[in-house]
């Protein structure tokens, strides 16, 4: 099955690295897509698994914020996925 997960958060707490624990679960069995909008520190920190695909689309607060979500829903809506 093809998952694609959606991140938003650059800080490392409790409910990111529960995201990438569920990530690296369904990574056993399926090909898990992650995608992280305002970069990925927490990925990083939770040692997210080798065979999970990440794409990153950080941005600052502001105006650059708008043009990196479009790219992400764009970068979204190409993939073939099932959940």
């Amino acid at each position: 099955m093809q998952i694609l997960m959606i991140m938003n958060g650059e800080g490392i707490g409790g409910a990111e690295l529960q995201f990438v624990e569920l990530a690296n679960q369904l990574g056993l069995g399926h090909d898990v897509t992650l995608v992280c909008l305002q970069g990925a520190n927490s990925i990083q920190a939770g040692k997210l698994s080798p065979s999970i695909q990440i794409k990153e689309f950080p941005y600052p607060s502001g105006s650059q914020a708008l043009g990196q979500l479009f790219r992400a829903i764009k970068f979204c809506r190409r993939l073939e996925y099932d959940v």
